[in-house]
């Protein structure tokens, strides 16, 4: 079974983030708050089912992680909050311009791995610790005598 040469021979998991689709497979419009709401819960369930199913008939393995600020951070840069996604780009630091959904899909593999962050870690903890590993980033770039990348970006904290 081939995933495509993007994607790699036999990958065999899944890894998902339950904010990936909430958002982007309900539709815009509004129905009230009540009915928004078990709009999105219908929605979840029915998505989570479709992974489920999807992955058991690959014989792949299904990993749900944390999707907080998975499409803020630079998939380049060890995940550090260093970039800014506008629309559909993502805006890296260096000056490049990614495709963001790539970015955060980059982001939310790495995320299954990551030993701080669980699926369960509240998303101003996951902040929180973002912030803190770019702030570590940031301050060894400056002890390197990059004076270029002295300021931390306020808006992370």
């Amino acid at each position: 079974d081939s995933d495509g040469p993007e994607h790699g021979k036999g990958l065999g998991k899944l890894i998902s983030s339950e904010s990936d689709y909430l958002n982007e497979n309900v539709s815009k419009r509004s129905y009230g708050k009540n009915s928004n709401r078990r709009l999105n819960a219908w929605t979840k369930g029915i998505i989570a089912e479709a992974l489920a199913t999807v992955s058991q008939r690959r014989g792949s393995s299904l990993h749900m992680v944390n999707g907080a600020y998975t499409s803020q951070m630079d998939s380049q840069n060890s995940g550090l909050l260093t970039g800014q996604r506008i629309g559909d780009k993502f805006h890296r630091e260096n000056g490049e311009v990614m495709q963001a959904d790539h970015n955060a899909a980059r982001n939310v593999l790495a995320r299954y791995s990551d030993p701080e962050i669980n699926r369960y870690t509240d998303y101003r903890k996951v902040k929180e610790i973002l912030a803190r590993r770019t702030e570590s980033y940031r301050s060894e770039l400056t002890d390197l005598g990059d004076p270029t990348r002295t300021l931390v970006t306020r808006r992370m904290l």
